[in-house]
């Protein structure tokens, strides 16, 4: 899988306490990552992927436009990662100050027990938290993953899932018959066929109790406009619109409208 070295460093402040991240102006500073504790404690953590190609096989850690705080390094060696809490009084005195950290040297440090579940989980909540956190509305990274790791994932308005989703792309690029028939599928914008992140008031931010998901058509349907309420009318269309897909394609699924018993359209 991809992951990046930000979701490595992610990982392992976990590890240590540090459990969420500083904010974004302060987040990267020449790739180190920073986090901070239940303490207000501040640590900021690096990654080298491979020793020095120019002849010493040492793993070296530039300190750059990075300042004084607490700093953990982290190798890969191989498959392996492991790490280390260091300090800034390591970094040498030469032009360009560094760590430098010889292999021998690695048997002393921390052994990472490689979890592709955990990494995955963080990585996936990355590439949304940071998909989002561009935008001028507040983003809480915790709300965004435990929306993750909801086991059954449909769209808060309409109802339909990825699976579903999924039997009516097939449908739409492989069977010429269908009115609907596209090579591309349901949409040419195949990034968008997919569940999102959507909030339920438009302006409440992404965090707890705000934040759903809704399948790329409810999303931009809604746009940033209607509420949760007053959309539900319009999902309702939405709804019965899939379902006379899956008739047509003979399927047995259906999508059921999660507002059955609230919006007078629905059948």
């Amino acid at each position: 899988m991809k992951y990046t070295n930000a979701d490595i460093c992610e990982l392992i402040a976990e590890l240590e306490g540090f459990n969420d991240k500083l904010p974004k102006e302060d987040f990267n500073v020449s790739e180190w990552y920073g986090f901070i504790n239940s303490f207000q404690q501040t640590a900021y953590f690096k990654v080298c992927q491979g020793a020095d190609k120019n002849g010493t096989g040492k793993y070296n850690f530039y300190k750059n436009k990075f300042k004084k705080n607490q700093i953990f390094i982290i190798i890969k060696d191989g498959e392996n990662f492991c790490y280390r809490e260091a300090d800034f009084s390591d970094f040498d005195n030469t032009q360009s100050p560094k760590i430098a950290i010889d292999k021998n040297e690695l048997n002393n440090f921390k052994h990472l027990n490689w979890d592709e579940c955990v990494i995955e989980q963080i990585n996936a909540t990355n590439v949304v938290y940071n998909r989002i956190c561009n935008r001028k509305e507040q983003v809480d990274k915790k709300a965004i993953q435990a929306l993750l790791n909801r086991e059954y994932k449909k769209c808060h308005y309409c109802g339909i899932d990825k699976g579903i989703i999924d039997e009516l792309n097939n449908a739409a690029k492989n069977n010429k018959s269908l009115p609907w028939h596209h090579i591309d599928g349901l949409t040419k914008r195949i990034t968008r066929m997919t569940l999102e992140v959507e909030q339920l008031n438009p302006n409440g931010g992404y965090v707890k109790g705000n934040i759903e998901w809704a399948c790329s058509w409810c999303n931009n349907a809604k746009t940033d406009t209607f509420t949760e309420a007053e959309f539900k009318n319009i999902a309702c269309g939405i709804n019965i619109a899939w379902n006379e897909r899956l008739k047509q394609i003979g399927s047995n699924s259906k999508v059921i409208f999660p507002w059955q018993n609230q919006v007078k359209c629905s059948k």
